[in-house]
């Protein structure tokens, strides 16, 4: 079955992240060249009070898991992955940072995973992460932010 008809079988019922995604392999499909998204993780060291980032090449990720496994399973610290966005200042954003509301109120939330996709948890409700926030610390280093 060629990738059209593949896609015609789902007219009508698509969303926008499905759209992107056939979009994605249509490119793939025509040899276009195809931006992906960058994969990146930290952890936090309690040893040396610092977070420890991992490179984006799979040489990396592999060296900096085997590095950090005793982060993982002794101290029980979480990997926390880079969400693929900026914040309004161009820092990487990850889960489990803490971002400030624009909107001149105390509050601050945390980055999280729910469901499909990294969204904050806002007073009205969860959001999907906004590119205006601006990340104030993260919840290994500045637990007392939340």
């Amino acid at each position: 079955m060629e990738l059209k008809e593949f896609i015609k079988c789902f007219e009508g019922e698509l969303t926008k992240y499905h759209k992107d995604f056939i979009e994605s392999l249509e490119d793939y499909y025509n040899k276009k060249e195809v931006q992906m998204k960058t994969i990146k993780y930290r952890i936090y060291d309690p040893m040396k009070k610092r977070m420890i980032e991992s490179g984006a090449t799979p040489m990396m990720l592999s060296s900096f898991f085997k590095a950090t496994s005793t982060l993982d399973t002794v101290f029980k610290m979480k990997y926390q992955q880079f969400i693929g966005l900026l914040d309004k200042n161009k820092k990487e954003m990850y889960e489990g940072d803490i971002i400030k509301y624009p909107y001149g109120e105390v509050s601050h939330s945390q980055v999280r995973w729910v469901g499909h996709g990294f969204w904050v948890k806002e007073p009205s409700g969860y959001i999907h992460m906004p590119n205006d926030r601006e990340i104030i610390g993260n919840v290994c280093e500045n637990p007392e932010l939340l």
